[in-house]
């Protein structure tokens, strides 16, 4: 038996960015936003479907405080398929828990993840004697992962700490604690 398969998928995307801060590198008053849409359209056989993501990011000081204030959506169409379902844990999203640790569907006691995600974070830089190559932070994170289409407080989990980041020529080092 042979078994062939064709498929070829159109995916258009639209992305939007707006930034207006002081600096590049570690800016302190000004705010980005960012914004996209993609739609997934198969040629032949598959599912279509669509993703759309927001977000806003913001920046004050408070005399030798900085504060980064992120928050975000992300939302998958209904029909997604669940290899594109969100997640979340890890550094980008919910620091102190485990990549992928975080969803709202189960197969069994396998997490598949959910369609709809929600992240904010808030990161207060503290002063540094070496501002250029070290810069220690406080933060806050949390995140929800659902399936609803209005946000709920059930899946809401959220993490506190402190961290560094050391930058050096080849790459920043965030260490969390």
């Amino acid at each position: 038996l042979e078994h062939t398969s064709k498929r070829l998928d159109l995916s258009n995307r639209i992305d939007w960015n707006y930034r207006s801060t002081d600096k590049t590198h570690m800016p302190t008053q000004g705010s980005i936003l960012s914004a996209s849409f993609a739609l997934n359209t198969p040629y032949q056989e598959g599912l279509s479907f669509s993703e759309a993501k927001l977000t806003a990011k913001k920046y004050h000081q408070f005399g030798s405080l900085i504060t980064e204030s992120t928050s975000g959506i992300n939302v998958l169409s209904n029909n997604a398929p669940a290899f594109k379902y969100y997640y979340a844990g890890g550094a980008s999203t919910l620091r102190g828990f485990n990549d992928f640790a975080i969803g709202s569907n189960y197969i069994g006691d396998r997490m598949i993840g959910g369609r709809r995600l929600y992240t904010h974070s808030m990161n207060v830089y503290l002063p540094s004697p070496y501002p250029e190559t070290i810069q220690p932070f406080a933060f806050f994170d949390a995140a929800s992962v659902d399936d609803r289409k209005i946000f709920s407080w059930y899946n809401l989990r959220a993490s506190s700490g402190i961290a560094m980041t050391i930058y050096t020529p080849m790459a920043p080092i965030v260490l969390y604690y």
